[in-house]
C-alpha cells in the first residue's frame, strides 16, 4: 500500500499494534525475569543442599550407601517444590546466556565437590573420580527431576525409587571395570 493511500484510521490502527506488540514484548521481559529468578534459586538451593550434605558425610562418617541415600533424599527434596514449574523452566525455556553460564558453573562446583567426597571412600576405587563425580551428579539430577515432575505417571514409589536408584549408583561407583587412565574401548 502506498503512503498516499493510507487513511486516518490505518496510521490509528497500525499505533494500537505497535502498542501492542510493546506490551507483547514488555511482559516477555517480565517472564523471563522471572524465569530467571526461579531458575536462580533452584540452582541456588540445589548448590546449598549438595554442600549441607558434603557437610553431613564428612562429620558422620557415614559408609557410601548410606551416603548416596541421603544425597538422593536432598535432592529429591529440592525436586518437590513446584516440579512442573521447574520443568518448564530447565526443559521448555530459553535461557539467557548468564543464566547458562550460571548453570553451568554450578554443575562444575557441584562436580568437584563430588569428586572430593568419592575420594574419601576406599570402596570407590582407583577411577576417574572427576568423571564419576559427573555420572553421579547429572544422573541424580536428571532422574529425580524427572521422577517428581512426572508423579502422576509413577510405576515407583518414592522409597523404591530412591533404594534402586542408589542401587545403580552404587554398582557403578563400585564396579571393577574400567580404571582411571584405561582407554575407553
Amino acid at each position: 500500500m502506498a503512503l498516499d493511500q493510507l487513511k486516518p484510521q490505518d496510521a490509528q490502527q497500525s499505533g494500537s499494534q505497535a502498542q501492542e506488540q510493546i506490551a507483547r514484548v514488555e511482559r516477555f521481559k517480565v517472564k523471563e525475569a522471572l524465569a530467571v529468578a526461579l531458575l536462580e534459586g533452584h540452582i541456588e538451593e540445589t548448590n546449598r543442599k549438595l554442600h549441607e550434605w558434603v557437610g553431613h558425610m564428612v562429620s558422620k562418617r557415614h559408609g557410601l550407601r548410606d551416603a548416596l541415600t541421603d544425597y538422593v533424599r536432598g535432592i529429591m527434596e529440592v525436586h518437590q517444590e513446584g516440579p512442573r514449574l521447574q520443568h518448564m523452566l530447565l526443559e521448555e525455556t530459553p535461557m539467557p546466556e548468564r543464566l547458562h553460564r550460571v548453570l553451568l558453573d554450578a554443575e562444575q562446583e557441584a562436580v568437584s565437590t563430588m569428586s572430593g567426597l568419592l575420594s574419601l571412600f576406599p570402596e570407590v576405587g582407583p577411577r576417574d573420580l572427576r568423571r564419576s563425580g559427573y555420572f553421579v551428579i547429572h544422573t541424580v539430577e536428571s532422574l529425580t527431576h524427572g521422577f517428581a515432575a512426572h508423579q502422576d505417571q509413577e510405576i515407583i514409589e518414592k522409597e523404591e525409587f530412591i533404594a534402586e536408584l542408589v542401587t545403580m549408583l552404587e554398582a557403578y561407583l563400585t564396579c571393577k571395570g574400567r580404571r582411571q587412565g584405561e582407554p575407553a574401548q
